[in-house]
């Protein structure tokens, strides 16, 4: 079986600040735990990236290395 990443599973993993952000965590985690093959995809990877790194977008923006 394959899981397909969203790029908000993503966003609300990385911030702490997020009321979903233990959740998220816990399902990336026992999805990368597990045999299923992960999918991300360019659209979702780029996403991710635009929407972690923009101040008026996130609250607290990451720096492009980090995210």
């Amino acid at each position: 079986m394959s899981v397909a990443i969203d790029a908000n599973l993503l966003v609300y993993a990385s911030d702490e600040h997020s009321p979903f952000y233990a959740r998220a965590r816990a399902f990336l985690g026992d999805c990368l735990s597990g045999q299923d093959l992960i999918c991300l995809t360019w659209p979702v990877v780029t996403a991710y990236l635009r929407l972690t790194t923009h101040p008026r977008i996130s609250r607290f923006p990451l720096p492009p290395e980090v995210a």
